[in-house]
């Protein structure tokens, strides 16, 4: 168990009274009323609110009202505490549990399996249909005998599961919401440090990694590799230290010419990042949010040409001047 789970049952228990609150052992659940909403005004025995720690993250779920929502929302939402208050508290610990915590979150798991709550997306058409319109099952630059899986569950339904297969193994792997709901976009496994997807499949002959916040436009760039996010982990940046010397390694985040928030996210980017200050500066001709949707787009992938890559490759202080005289 977490420190931030024991601050969570450690705050609900405070806040309602362990006689106001139903424990679920086999799903790590607790039941009570929820507080966001009021619960049903008809009957005060009522309890309709539900806070989980058997998912990915701890996730909160109404089912009157609120829906569903990450537990730093509901802890917010509920109890009016952001998280400077419990992240203050819970990385403050000292005991030996917390040790040992923090060792297993700083590990990198070998080997991943297929979880057996896991379904093909063949089993669900629309899954299956959502994949295809994306051409994700054409691109060109996925791993060999590469398979999406997705999970049918209550509030949770319908999530797309990535596995990140490096060197043919599963090392890591995500979930995508695929249903429009308070559920969080992206889920990542607990206790296990993010690699890079990609990293093992680079062409040599093609002298550049770019660095993509999400796999689905990754695999239709040449030498894309994958984050998971638009910041970088310690591992994975001492993971790309190793390919510096015969690699430019460029960002490349979602396109800046079409949307401001894109274009002040990635100054941002460029105003912190005192490593790896290469970035890829999307020509105004494209008019499209990110690889992925260029593809579904067009009959053709400009980001499987070389030339295209590299001359939309600038650094630092070109790509700073070329986005703050971009007009929106």
């Amino acid at each position: 168990m977490t420190n931030f789970e024991k601050y969570l049952i450690k705050t609900i228990y405070t806040k309602f009274g362990k006689d106001n609150i139903f424990y679920k052992e086999d799903k790590r659940a607790f039941n009570f009323k929820c507080c966001i909403c009021g619960d049903s005004h008809k009957s005060e025995h009522k309890k309709r609110g539900w806070l989980y720690l058997d998912r990915a993250t701890p996730l909160y779920h109404c089912y009157n009202e609120c829906g569903t929502m990450s537990a730093e929302t509901f802890l917010k939402k509920a109890f009016n505490i952001d998280s400077s208050e419990y992240k203050k508290e819970y990385y403050t610990f000292k005991n030996k549990e917390e040790v040992i915590e923090k060792k297993q979150e700083n590990k990198l798991i070998e080997e991943f399996q297929v979880d057996k709550s896991w379904k093909q997306i063949t089993d669900n058409y629309q899954i299956l249909n959502y994949v295809k319109k994306r051409k994700i099952l054409e691109a060109p630059y996925t791993p060999k005998d590469w398979k999406l899986y997705y999970i049918d569950g209550k509030f949770d339904s319908k999530r797309i599961i990535i596995p990140w297969i490096i060197d043919d193994k599963m090392k890591y792997w995500q979930s995508r919401q695929f249903a429009k709901d308070n559920s969080p976009r992206y889920l990542f496994p607990k206790n296990s440090q993010k690699p890079i997807f990609g990293i093992d499949r680079l062409d040599s002959n093609f002298p550049y990694i770019f660095l993509l916040e999400g796999i689905f436009n990754t695999i239709f760039v040449k030498n894309g590799v994958c984050l998971g996010s638009c910041s970088m982990t310690e591992l994975q940046r001492d993971i790309l230290r190793k390919y510096k010397d015969n690699y430019t390694i460029v960002w490349m985040l979602d396109n800046t010419t079409i949307d401001k928030t894109s274009s002040d996210k990635f100054l941002k980017l460029i105003n912190n990042n005192n490593e790896f200050n290469n970035y890829f500066v999307w020509p105004k001709e494209v008019k499209v949010k990110d690889p992925n949707d260029y593809v579904q787009e067009n009959t053709c992938n400009i980001f499987s040409d070389e030339n295209f890559l590299k001359s939309n490759v600038c650094g630092q202080d070109k790509a700073k001047v070329k986005l703050l005289f971009k007009k929106f």
